[in-house]
């Protein structure tokens, strides 16, 4: 599969331009290896569709994320926004905690 080496994401095999950036697609994107860092816990999102979005958004800003499936999501392979028991928790690095807790405040409205 086809990716884009500016925004990292993946295409279907007839895809060669990126939508996002208008980059062309490469074959495979290079190794990154992330120095050791502490990770910490930004938020708890409820489903899978905001936390990519979350997700996305910080990536887009040159912040790594991990995030985390829980329940019975994680077990039967389900998405949405907002199944019963469905939680998603994404995490950050510990220095990236600031500008992260900003950009996620301003696409959840969550100002705390």
């Amino acid at each position: 599969m086809p990716f884009c080496p500016k925004c990292g994401y993946e295409y279907r095999e007839e895809i060669s331009e990126c939508f996002d950036c208008g980059s062309e697609l490469v074959a495979s994107l290079p190794e990154q290896r992330l120095p050791n860092s502490d990770w910490v816990m930004l938020k708890r999102f409820r489903g899978t569709v905001f936390a990519e979005m979350a997700c996305d958004v910080l990536r887009q800003h040159g912040i790594p994320t991990l995030a985390q499936n829980h329940f019975l999501t994680s077990a039967i392979g389900s998405t949405g926004t907002g199944f019963p028991g469905q939680e998603v928790i994404v995490y950050v690095r510990e220095e990236d905690y600031p500008e992260a807790l900003e950009l996620i405040a301003g696409m959840t409205g969550d100002h705390t």
